[in-house]
């Protein structure tokens, strides 16, 4: 099944046009910065759960769907994904630690090459 965008969903395109009738928005306002910062404390945390737990790295599927959501996020929320960022640092490390589990408990190196 087709999972869709979370920028296509109806939360965000209400939180999307929040505060656009103000003429003078200033830069400043808490208002422009309301969808970074919940991308940054409801969606990151939320993928790293996924990528802990649910995300299997042999399916190309899902790898290919959470590249694509990562790609999102890296090009559409700079500021939210940096190194500084705690929960950007915590979704990395749940991939990192996904995928060390996944090698470690599901693929067999043997110790000696068959003769």
């Amino acid at each position: 099944p087709n999972c869709c965008d979370f920028e296509s969903m109806m939360w965000f395109e209400c939180l999307l046009f929040y505060g656009c009738d103000m003429k003078d928005a200033d830069k400043e306002d808490a208002d422009v910065a309301l969808l970074p910062s919940l991308v940054e404390k409801v969606v990151l945390p939320k993928l790293t759960g996924i990528a802990e737990s649910v995300w299997d790295p042999f399916s190309a599927t899902q790898t290919n769907r959470l590249a694509a959501v990562m790609q999102k996020l890296i090009n559409g929320y700079p500021t939210v994904v940096n190194s500084g960022n705690k929960n950007t640092e915590a979704l990395l490390k749940g991939l990192l630690v996904r995928m060390r589990r996944t090698l470690d408990d599901d693929v067999f190196m043997p110790l000696y090459p068959k003769k």
